[in-house]
């Protein structure tokens, strides 16, 4: 009888250390699993990096981009215009046009929204004269170089998805659409001139 109370005593004990329990956990990664965790991002794991995902937590639109992707970029779009030195938000909509794009399933749409991509990481990349550019030391501007890249290539992709085929010519945008101007000369090379680009 004598040993009930100190049995009751440790349950309560034990009761209130696990109540008091943090509602996380941490767990050590490996050094190569760190690095891809933190360098991760749609072109590489084929997944938003974390700059993209806290953009969209801060917005409340993390729910919204899975199920009605074209209205939260447009939410994102709008909440962008209305601040020009928004580099979070146009490096979020960079990522999250590209992702887009390679999720539409036709190529028209595909096409739309990897221009749009290619828009945002250019904007990112040369904000204009008043902006301050991203530092170089930023992992986002290697990110939205290599997305400007290949979603240009992705637009201009043949119908064969195997070569790039540059041409000018009026071009739709999710939100509008944007004249393109290219001149043939430029790919003159000596007495040569670059053809059938790779994408």
């Amino acid at each position: 009888m004598h040993f009930r109370i100190p049995i009751v005593l440790a349950f309560f004990v034990a009761l209130a250390a696990a109540g008091c329990a943090a509602p996380f956990s941490v767990h050590q990664l490996a050094p190569r699993e760190a690095q891809l965790a933190l360098t991760g991002n749609v072109l590489t794991t084929g997944e938003l990096s974390d700059f993209t995902k806290i953009v969209l937590r801060k917005h409340d639109l993390l729910s919204s981009f899975e199920h009605d992707p074209d209205t939260a970029l447009a939410t994102l779009r709008t909440a962008t215009i209305a601040n020009p030195r928004a580099e979070d938000e146009l490096f979020a909509l960079a990522e999250l046009s590209y992702l887009h794009a390679e999720n539409t399933a036709t190529l028209h749409s595909q096409q739309a929204h990897y221009l749009a991509a290619a828009l945002y990481g250019y904007a990112l990349l040369f904000p204009g004269p008043d902006i301050e550019p991203l530092e170089s030391i930023d992992p986002r501007a290697r990110i939205a170089a290599d997305i400007y890249n290949r979603a240009l290539a992705e637009a201009f992709e043949t119908k064969n998805r195997a070569d790039v085929e540059l041409a000018a010519g009026i071009y739709p945008l999710p939100f509008g659409q944007i004249e393109v101007a290219f001149d043939a000369t430029s790919l003159d090379f000596g007495v040569g001139r670059f053809t059938d680009f790779m994408r």
